[in-house]
């Protein structure tokens, strides 16, 4: 298993333990970076990357509009 597949499974085990709002967004980000890598011809290492960045904005967001 290659590091990128380890750090997938990672992500996946962590979107378990977050709240139903938190899983559905993860979710959606990593359906997005799988089908990256699968039909848009993507690295593994590159989508996770994308994947990551998308999941720390969503948060600066909600900790942004939290503070409103």
């Amino acid at each position: 298993m290659t590091d990128e597949e380890k750090k997938a499974l990672e992500i996946g085990s962590h979107i378990m333990k977050k709240t139903p709002v938190d899983s559905l967004s993860l979710h959606l980000i990593m359906i997005d970076a799988i089908e990256s890598v699968t039909l848009k011809n993507v690295s593994p290492k590159e989508a996770l990357e994308k994947a990551e960045q998308k999941k720390t904005d969503g948060y600066a967001k909600l900790k942004q509009a939290a503070k409103k």
